[in-house]
């Protein structure tokens, strides 16, 4: 009789370890699915920010040719080019100007 009393008592702890599992193997999905996202951004984002940069860099010694600063026109200029560069690689008008990072002059 005792056997089966000992028996009764441990029923039910494979369902509490399958509970955890799954509990477990959801909360590391999850992890990995937002780690992921964050490397997904990082990436766009430094692909526009390094298109941005050269696309402003080669507009500026156009502009500039031999002078040492642009005028502020021609900075409205090369930022508003930035601008649209950034905006072909993925980031849309609303992105740029709530980012954290601005341009110089803008």
């Amino acid at each position: 009789m005792s056997g089966k009393k000992r028996l009764n008592r441990r029923h039910g702890g494979a369902l509490a370890m399958t509970a955890l599992a799954a509990l477990f193997m959801l909360g590391m999905t999850a992890l990995v699915t937002d780690i992921g996202f964050l490397y997904y951004s990082q990436a766009r984002l430094q692909t526009a920010v390094n298109a941005g940069w050269k696309a402003g860099y080669d507009r500026m010694l156009q502009t500039v040719q031999g002078r040492t600063m642009p005028d502020a026109e021609q900075q409205l200029l090369i930022n508003n080019h930035i601008k649209d560069v950034m905006q072909q690689n993925g980031y849309t008008s609303q992105e740029l100007n709530t980012s954290a990072c601005s341009l110089p002059g803008s």
